[in-house]
C-alpha cells in the first residue's frame, strides 16, 4: 500500500507542476451539476442562485486554487478529441 501511495503522490504532484500550481497550494474542484433550470435568460448555464465565486474563496483563504467544472451544454460523444 505505500508504494501506491508514493505512485499517486507524484501523479499528483506532475499533474499540479504541468497547471503551474504553486507548491503547497491545495486545490478545490467545484463539479455543479447542470440543468435545464440552471439556464440564464440568455440560454447560457450559470452557477446556482446565491453562489458567490469571491465568497468562497475569502472563506477558503489564501492556501486553495478552485477550479470550476463547466460543461458545454451543447456537448455530445461527437465532439470528444
Amino acid at each position: 500500500m505505500t508504494n501506491f501511495f508514493i505512485i499517486q503522490v507524484k501523479k499528483s504532484k506532475r499533474k499540479k507542476e504541468a497547471l503551474h500550481i504553486p507548491e503547497g497550494k491545495k486545490v478545490l474542484l467545484y463539479t455543479p451539476t447542470w440543468r435545464d433550470s440552471s439556464l440564464d435568460e440568455n440560454g447560457a448555464f450559470s452557477l446556482p442562485d446565491g453562489f458567490d465565486v469571491n465568497v468562497l474563496m475569502d472563506m477558503l483563504g489564501s492556501d486553495y486554487i478552485l477550479f470550476i467544472s463547466r460543461p458545454s451544454p451543447n456537448w455530445s460523444d461527437k465532439n470528444k478529441r
